[in-house]
């Protein structure tokens, strides 16, 4: 069968478990990939919440499987799970050996509620079942066929119980809470919501299975998408790191003691063994992808698979959830791309408000017959004030007029015996919208002495007279350049955004992952897409500037 056949096969098998069980599907999906791959699961959540449902269903995945299950107690014995002694046995050969049929041993799906109230004696035995598939009945050791094992409880394993070990290799670990959607909620109550027969065609055979594993052992990882496993393993040994005020320094004990000081610290703590078998279970998320590479979206499913407890739930949720807003497809570095757009943009309006700007001197000293405020030096900045108005330069966005808040501001006009005016009182002062109204305006000045005004909303603008009537063809090329610079910077990243936006959509149809974390990916490429406008918006606006700029003065050549 071609892998996209059995993408859509594990696809439709995924939703017909999934029919049925309330708010169960994501739950279904993991647990489904986890059997497919091998490996064990621990279900941690309240009595009643369906948690043994989810392992039968499981069960319904495969043909002709046998499944066993059984609610442990304190007082469970080994005859419970792993079959009663033969009395026959007993009796006439002296030897110890069980029947197993209908028991643990001769299971491919097994589930054991309640599996930290079971006794040594059986948690023992099931160590040595898990790792090596093997079961020691009599004076003969049998291999068991044994899938998946599925393990749930409502509580974790206390801490220095002796069941690290076992906790250990159950490699996928779902947190299940109650039904939370009030329709949902409402149907398990009127029990509306009928389980399905699972379709015949879409059960796996145990031929199939087999088939299966070997090309999961075939699926490679490309050295990007390893680096960004590395780097998430480092990051999360970070939270694992002894400190020296909270616990003795790790390095000065022995490996059994710096284990459980690790797991008594409340932090982080990922074995090896649990990096090897989370990888497997990445290449059989790729291969029932349809896949023969781990891409970097598989990396996500790692949330189910190296948390312990609430504490380390929490960081590996944040740093997973970090990595699909972030470094999934480098929306990070993106967002910074369109950070510096922004800079560019501010710097080059630095530059045309030094080029064409005016600066005001605050008249400080106290000369009899001198009551001026501010002045303009107008030799310097070639103003000639026999005109009957001076032009302003706005070079923050800003919407002055009061007809229509949508208009963007670009440029006014202030009679010269109102800049007069200013000039000798400050204050506010009445100008003239480019083809706009009058509206009055309350001028002052910035920490480099120049103009600045506050809108009616308390946005401070900058705002500059303009110092020339004309201007060197060299210095508007200067900006024609600046600015088209910032326009290839601008289509580059809007291409990445563009291959950004195909890749999620690639990756919709990914069978294991849930919706919620395609929305979170899907909500940081739209931040992506509304920094974009915001910055292509600004840069509008400097080009809009430029131009008014140039229509207002004269552009003559170096000679």
């Amino acid at each position: 069968m071609l892998t996209n056949d059995i993408k859509t096969r594990i696809k439709r098998l995924s939703k017909e478990l999934s029919e049925g069980l309330l708010e169960r599907e994501d739950a279904i999906k993991i647990c489904l990939l986890s059997a497919l791959a091998g490996e064990n699961i621990f279900i941690l959540g309240a009595p009643g919440i369906a948690k043994s449902l989810i392992a039968r269903r499981l069960a319904d995945a495969f043909k002709d499987v046998t499944h066993f299950e059984y609610l442990m107690t304190r007082f469970s014995t080994p005859e419970e799970i792993f079959g009663p002694l033969s009395i026959d046995a007993l009796k006439n050969e002296g030897k110890y050996i069980r029947l197993t049929e209908g028991y643990l041993p001769k299971a491919e799906i097994v589930f054991l509620d309640e599996i930290w109230k079971s006794g040594n004696a059986i948690l023992n035995t099931l160590l040595t079942v898990i790792n090596e598939h093997k079961f020691r009945n009599g004076d003969k050791e049998i291999t068991i066929p044994m899938r998946t094992l599925i393990t749930a409880s409502n509580e974790l394993p206390e801490a220095n119980s002796g069941l690290e070990a076992l906790y250990d290799r159950m490699l996928v670990r779902l947190w299940l809470d109650p039904i939370k959607s009030k329709n949902n909620f409402q149907k398990m109550l009127q029990g509306t919501s009928q389980l399905n027969k699972v379709s015949e065609e879409l059960k796996i055979s145990l031929e199939e299975y087999e088939n299966w594993q070997k090309q999961i052992d075939d699926v490679t990882i490309s050295d990007e998408v390893f680096d960004d496993l590395y780097k998430l393993k480092s990051e999360l040994a970070e939270i694992n790191n002894i400190t020296s005020n909270k616990k003795e320094d790790a390095s000065e004990l022995d490996n059994k003691q710096k284990i459980k000081t690790i797991q008594n610290n409340d932090q982080l703590y990922i074995s090896d063994r649990r990096w090897k078998k989370a990888f497997h279970f990445l290449k059989a998320c790729a291969f029932f992808n349809g896949r023969k590479k781990v891409e970097k979206i598989d990396l996500l499913l790692l949330k189910d698979c190296l948390w312990h407890d609430v504490h380390s739930r929490y960081h590996v949720n944040n740093k997973l959830n970090n990595y699909a807003t972030q470094n999934l497809y480098k929306q990070n570095i993106v967002m910074g791309k369109l950070a510096q757009i922004t800079t560019k943009c501010h710097k080059l309006s630095a530059e045309i408000l030094h080029d064409i700007g005016i600066k005001v001197r605050t008249n400080n000293i106290h000369i009899p017959l001198i009551t001026s405020q501010y002045h303009i030096d107008k030799h310097l900045y070639e103003m000639d004030f026999s005109k009957k108005s001076q032009t302003l330069v706005f070079l923050d966005e800003c919407h002055l007029n009061p007809e229509n808040l949508e208009d963007i501001t670009l440029s006014a006009t202030i009679e010269t015996h109102n800049l007069k005016k200013w000039l000798k009182h400050g204050g506010e002062v009445y100008i003239r919208l480019d083809k706009g109204p009058l509206i009055q305006l309350n001028l002052a000045l910035d920490s480099d002495n120049y103009l600045i005004a506050k809108e009616p909303n308390g946005k401070i603008i900058q705002l500059t007279l303009q110092k020339k009537s004309t201007i060197p063809s060299w210095q508007k090329d200067k900006w024609k350049h600046a600015v088209s610079e910032i326009e290839n910077d601008l289509e580059e990243i809007r291409n990445q955004i563009k291959k950004i936006e195909e890749n999620l959509k690639l990756n919709e149809s990914h069978i294991f992952l849930n919706e919620e974390t395609l929305v979170t990916i899907a909500d940081s490429i739209h931040k992506l897409q509304t920094n974009e406008q915001l910055a292509l918006k600004r840069l509008n606006e400097l080009t809009d500037k430029l131009h008014q700029i140039a229509d207002d003065l004269t552009v003559v050549e170096k000679h």
